[in-house]
């Protein structure tokens, strides 16, 4: 017999969304990778090419930074940014 633990009305419901969402996410997150699949590239290669297509030519660096790959403390971001 399957029990679930009530939190009130107004938490049980939220809880519930919480949960909808994060698996909707999932399934999304896995038709999308299955479909960048079909090209043959890898989520962090389509990764590149979206940040290239929409922000246009720039330095590997950049890119890196955009995608988050790497990070720079706060006074080497403020100067990168400058050139």
């Amino acid at each position: 017999m399957k029990t679930t633990k009530k939190y009130g009305k107004k938490a049980d419901l939220a809880l519930s969304l919480w949960v909808k969402l994060a698996r909707a996410s999932s399934t999304f997150s896995h038709l999308t990778n299955m479909d960048i699949q079909r090209y043959g590239l890898t989520q962090p290669q389509f990764s590149v090419i979206e940040a290239l297509g929409h922000l246009g030519p720039m330095k590997m660096e950049r890119v890196a930074l955009k995608r988050n790959y790497v990070t720079l403390d706060l006074a080497d971001q403020n100067d990168y940014e400058s050139r």
